[in-house]
């Protein structure tokens, strides 16, 4: 014979629209795929909102090598959004790959997205 468990559902009024301590932000990694040479305009882009324009950015390595040689930031307002981009130059070579994050600060909330970058012959380097 089958038994039929009992729970207790509670329901309880939300509100939609209360601001919450938070930051919008995207983050994209143009081109994922790169090799020993060329894609000198491999970049990693992060992509706020004009209200969080205040909000820190900073990027990094998940494993901490540091960033590859010649790596720099750019903060390019001239688009609707703000955004702030991180350049992995050629002269870095395959130094590009591995996992990095985009972290941004806003209120003492820190949020961080990480991407990986692969090399573009399918072979990974293991450390």
């Amino acid at each position: 014979m089958a038994s039929l468990g009992l729970c207790e559902v509670t329901v309880a009024a939300c509100d939609f629209n209360q601001k919450v301590n938070s930051v919008d932000f995207t983050v994209v990694v143009s081109p994922a795929l790169i090799g020993p040479t060329g894609d000198s305009d491999s970049v990693i882009a992060v992509y706020r909102e004009p209200d969080d324009f205040a909000s820190n950015v900073s990027f990094g390595r998940q494993v901490t090598t540091g960033l590859p040689s010649g790596s720099g930031e750019i903060v390019d307002s001239s688009l609707g959004c703000t955004v702030r981009l991180l350049q992995l130059p050629e002269e870095g070579g395959l130094d590009r790959t591995g996992v990095f994050y985009a972290e941004v600060t806003k209120n003492d909330i820190i949020t961080r997205i990480q991407s990986v970058v692969l090399p573009k012959d399918g072979n990974t380097q293991t450390t």
